[in-house]
């Protein structure tokens, strides 16, 4: 009996059903307006937009009636109630939106931010009114500290965490996907591809060893029933369409190679321990 293909679509708590292969932009890579209206077109309908006038903006300003086709996804930097309101201002006003249907808090590294941004008059109460108004639908976390994802999940605090997971970074099986799976919490994940790490040879690789190519680190996160989306970012129309081209069929990977790649990425973050 052949093995089932990997679910392509999740029912996302208050974003409604979305492909678990959420298209990214980051500072250092670059897709054109016409890229990203391809891949919405493919069927990829989760944009995590990273803040900048670049080609998911560009694309988001021009869906016109199919807006609400997509959910847009974007993590806000502010710390304080005016800081909130004039980045989110910035933000609607570049996207040509009127709401946005996931915001997280970005870059909370410990209890103390996470307290700051969850006080009475803070942000995240500022959040709670925009989401009783229906700007926004959801609230969630990005945080590299998973500790803090776990208990936030386990609190039910957000409608979502957005989290490190790779091959190299397996931790949040433990210390997060218990509390998101009994609370029902959504879980985004990030950096797939550790950075790019993933793709490249470490001294240690076992003779002929040769990294798979991007769309296996992706299928890697996604047969993680824990994990809800996974985030990509391509660097062109080239790198974009190796991605959507191999993962159309959603075909599990082999059990021998994904034993390879764990431990390959248990070699990449040997040789490149920046995080733990």
């Amino acid at each position: 009996m052949s093995e089932p293909k990997i679910q392509s679509h999740i029912e996302f708590p208050s974003l409604g059903e979305v492909c678990r292969l959420g298209l990214a932009t980051r500072g250092n890579t670059k897709l054109d307006p016409e890229d990203v209206l391809y891949a919405i077109e493919w069927g990829i309908n989760f944009l995590n937009w990273c803040g900048y006038d670049d080609g998911i903006a560009k694309a988001v300003q021009q869906l016109g009636s199919k807006r609400n086709e997509v959910a847009v996804s974007l993590q806000l930097r502010a710390k304080s109630v005016e800081e909130a309101k004039r980045e989110l201002d910035d933000y609607l006003q570049l996207l040509g939106t009127d709401h946005i249907e996931l915001i997280t808090h970005y870059y909370v590294e410990g209890p103390s931010d996470w307290n700051g941004l969850t006080q009475e008059q803070s942000v995240r109460s500022y959040l709670e009114q925009l989401k009783a108004q229906g700007i926004i639908q959801a609230i969630g976390i990005t945080t590299h500290d998973r500790d803090l994802a776990g208990e936030v999940a386990r609190m039910k605090e957000v409608d979502a965490v957005m989290v490190r997971y790779n091959a190299a970074h397996r931790g949040a099986q433990e210390q997060i996907f218990p509390y998101t799976h009994q609370n029902q919490v959504p879980v985004i994940a990030y950096t797939a591809l550790r950075w790019g790490k993933l793709l490249e040879s470490t001294p240690d690789d076992p003779h002929g060893f040769n990294p798979p190519a991007a769309p296996s680190w992706y299928k890697y996160v996604l047969e993680n029933p824990a994990v809800d989306l996974c985030l990509f970012a391509p660097n062109g129309r080239n790198e974009l369409m190796e991605n959507l081209d191999e993962i159309q069929n959603w075909e599990p990977l082999d059990p021998n190679l994904k034993l390879e790649m764990e431990a390959h990425g248990d070699r990449v973050r040997q040789a490149h321990r920046y995080f733990p």
